[in-house]
């Protein structure tokens, strides 16, 4: 059997890409793979979802670097489009694919390859080059400001995936500016770093949930008046949203209020990724601001939490916090046994679930801005 490809992300140099290859690790190696290759591919396994290729530039390259990517991304994409579409690999995705929109940290780039990527009859968008893996920002606020521009010059009849959302407020950014889902690996993020999510979900002055339980809402998105009442307030703020980003990009503050003029829909459609990028796990939580952090995350490598008999999150129902402590968890770790990994796992992505059924509630009741605000001011922070 012919090694599997696993298409390059992003971010690291050693993957180089040319005008027709790019070249991918496999679990036979390092080889080179064009747009037709892949097309091959998707059609063979028949993902619900495929994603072309793409050249991704560091966010902090030059305008060059930056152009050069983008025309090569265009040219992949019109080939793999092509290739889907043709007898060969018909059987993918109803022959269409997602189009990556990327640019780095300037807004202007960044809509010209939305505008780009709209004009093809792509399945979708995914908006890249915005995690803290990419290389740091200047501020939160920037990253931020990139991910709204991105999602508004994008049409809403299409899927928008933030891809690299590598923090809840990036998470909670990402779909204020509109994003119908976020794909990211900070659940993963924080277990190779040793730490774990431990976050308080709920907002006090939340009003009553009116859908069922949360899993309920996991599943539909919650429905009735006050979620069409919440979109069509931020669908009618789709223009004021890079009016918004580009006034981050010069502001001092948290940047909690701008998200009342922020656009978008399905945002029901809001989940987290599966694990898979371990080579930059921790620099995912390096790149994080540790005061940003602080009281949302902790760090299990901590001697404080020797003797802690806590779990590790409170009212967390997975099996890490329900049978076991954090001086536990620690011991695993500084034993380096493998369940130490297995527990921190289970937690991190139960709890980032549990955060993201909270946030699809919020959309549904009508009252997202007010979480995200409660978030923005320290209102989760535990400790």
């Amino acid at each position: 059997m012919s090694p599997s490809p696993l298409p390059h992300s992003g971010g690291d140099d050693r993957l180089t890409a040319t005008s027709g290859f790019v070249s991918v690790e496999t679990s036979a190696g390092r080889q080179r793979l064009s747009a037709q290759q892949y097309a091959d591919a998707a059609a063979l396994v028949q993902p619900d979802i495929v994603i072309a290729l793409h050249d991704a530039a560091n966010a902090i390259d030059g305008a060059k670097r930056h152009q050069r990517a983008q025309q090569r991304s265009l040219k992949w994409l019109d080939q793999c489009l092509a290739a889907l579409a043709s007898g060969s690999s018909s059987g993918a995705t109803g022959g269409s694919s997602d189009g990556h929109v990327h640019g780095g940290w300037d807004l202007a780039r960044r809509r010209l390859s939305a505008s780009e990527v709209a004009k093809r009859n792509v399945a979708g968008f995914v908006i890249t080059g915005v995690g803290r893996t990419q290389t740091q920002p200047q501020t939160p606020l920037e990253l931020h400001a990139a991910i709204a521009a991105s999602v508004a010059a994008l049409p809403p009849r299409l899927p928008r995936t933030v891809h690299g959302a590598d923090t809840p407020f990036d998470m909670l950014a990402a779909i204020a500016a509109g994003a119908d889902a976020v794909h990211s690996a900070w659940a993963h993020a924080l277990t190779k770093a040793g730490r774990a999510f431990v976050a308080r979900l709920d907002m006090p002055s939340a009003p009553p949930w009116e859908g069922g339980s949360d899993a309920a809402a996991a599943r539909d998105g919650g429905g009735g008046t006050a979620r069409q009442q919440q979109q069509q307030r931020l669908v009618a703020g789709v223009q004021g949203t890079e009016a918004a980003a580009a006034g981050l990009r010069n502001a001092e503050g948290t940047g909690g209020n701008w998200a009342h003029s922020s656009g978008g829909t399905k945002l029901q459609h809001i989940a987290t990724a599966a694990p898979g990028q371990q080579q930059f796990a921790t620099a995912a939580v390096a790149a994080s601001d540790a005061a940003e952090l602080s009281g949302i995350v902790i760090n299990l490598w901590d001697a404080r939490y020797r003797r802690d008999a806590r779990p590790l999150a409170e009212r967390c129902a997975c099996a890490a916090c329900r049978d076991h402590t954090r001086a536990y968890t620690q011991h695993l770790l500084r034993a380096r046994e493998m369940a130490a990994d297995v527990l921190l796992q289970a937690h991190n992505v139960e709890h980032c679930l549990a955060f993201l059924a909270r946030v699809r509630r919020s959309v549904a009741g009508g009252w997202f801005e007010e979480y995200r605000a409660w978030w923005e001011s320290g209102g989760a922070r535990v400790e």
